[in-house]
């Protein structure tokens, strides 16, 4: 039984390890520059396995937000594109997305 016990907690702590390297460690990659487009990978899903991913033109996005866990980005029309990040690297995100959309609006709410 104590075996068993072992082998469940190596297996657990293997998992946690992958799935916090998978999902967390891959917020960087939420923006893509790609010349004037910008890919924009929206949740830790699509960070992951590529789909659900959206492109838009760099002069497209008029006003950047950070609210909390998200980054919204706002087109002319007030569409929004959501990109959850993980708390610890939301400054992270939403300094890039400033540095890629430099002539938008920047709007921060704060807890």
């Amino acid at each position: 039984m104590d075996d068993f016990s072992i082998i469940n907690i190596i297996i657990g702590l293997c998992f946690f390890l992958v799935t916090y390297w998978l999902f967390v460690k891959r917020d960087k990659n939420s923006l893509i520059e790609k010349g004037n487009k910008v890919i924009i990978r929206g949740s830790g899903f699509s960070r992951v396995f590529n789909t659900g991913v959206k492109s838009v033109n760099k002069s497209d996005i008029v006003k950047i937000q950070d609210a909390g866990s998200y980054i919204s980005l706002f087109n002319s029309s007030s569409n929004a594109y959501d990109i959850f990040v993980i708390t610890e690297n939301v400054t992270t995100v939403f300094e890039q997305a400033k540095s890629l959309f430099q002539t938008a609006e920047i709007i921060e709410i704060k807890d």
